[in-house]
């Protein structure tokens, strides 16, 4: 994987300054939804189907979210029980609130998701900390981990070179009491 452009990174963080929640949501239609009072059944089989991070749980219309599920809370449930037990209560949001405001919010409420509501107070879609992140870091930048990778220089130095002169060049702080340049200074931590 390649390292993000530092420049691009910038731009996108400085481009999240305009952005809004409808503009990064995903909307309530691209989002599964499960009804609040279905079972545990119910829902482990739509994960059997497919693995979902969380799932909004709904009353009566999908507008109305009541609940968000993470599928880790259900893992020891009895069979019979409503999922809406297991859930939590959601975080709204409004959708013309700016990312960058949210993006501290998630911060303070140690949330992950969401709920973005309309002019009218509906849910109109969810907006998570990755969905921000992917704006800051495209092409799932935010998610992956890159090992970590050591830069090696090559380069030959004067063993005369003053130690003082090294560190002023190299904006280090190499140092020895009874060391005076670099030749000395590896002599004196070799021990020869």
């Amino acid at each position: 994987m390649e390292k993000p452009d530092l420049n691009k990174v910038v731009d996108n963080l400085f481009a999240l300054k305009e952005k809004k929640a409808q503009n990064v949501m995903l909307p309530l239609d691209a989002v599964t939804l499960v009804e609040a009072q279905s079972t545990i059944t119910a829902v482990k089989k739509l994960l059997e189907q497919n693995y979902l991070p969380f799932i909004p749980l709904y009353s009566q219309r999908q507008q109305n979210i009541v609940a968000i599920l993470e599928p880790r809370k259900i893992l020891r449930a009895q069979a019979q029980q409503k999922c809406l037990e297991f859930a939590v209560s959601p975080w709204f949001i409004a959708a013309k609130d700016s990312i960058m405001n949210i993006l501290q919010q998630f911060r303070y409420n140690k949330q992950n998701v969401a709920v973005v509501l309309n002019p009218n107070g509906q849910a109109c879609g969810i907006l998570t900390l990755d969905q921000i992140l992917a704006e800051i870091f495209p092409e799932g930048e935010a998610s992956e981990k890159e090992p970590f990778a050591q830069q090696m220089l090559e380069l030959t130095l004067a063993g005369d070179m003053p130690l003082a002169a090294f560190n002023q060049r190299f904006q280090t702080h190499l140092a020895h009491e009874d060391a005076k340049n670099l030749s000395e200074l590896i002599t004196k931590i070799l021990g020869h």
